[in-house]
């Protein structure tokens, strides 16, 4: 891991705990760079985009 991905990690972590969410993971790790799938993100059918000051709407649904 290098230092860019520590500071993301934690960037990650800190964030989580500011929404009251750290408890709810088992470790945090950086936003990937790559991602490889057979399938593109739109035809995944559950997959979200969420940002963070959205994710209190997804409590109500």
């Amino acid at each position: 891991m290098n230092y860019h991905d520590i500071i993301t990690s934690d960037y990650a972590r800190a964030s989580a705990k500011e929404f009251g969410l750290e408890d709810c993971f088992a470790d945090y790790l950086p936003k990937p760079e790559v991602m490889i799938d057979d399938q593109p993100f739109p035809a995944w059918r559950s997959l979200r985009h969420v940002y963070p000051l959205q994710a209190n709407s997804l409590l109500s649904e």
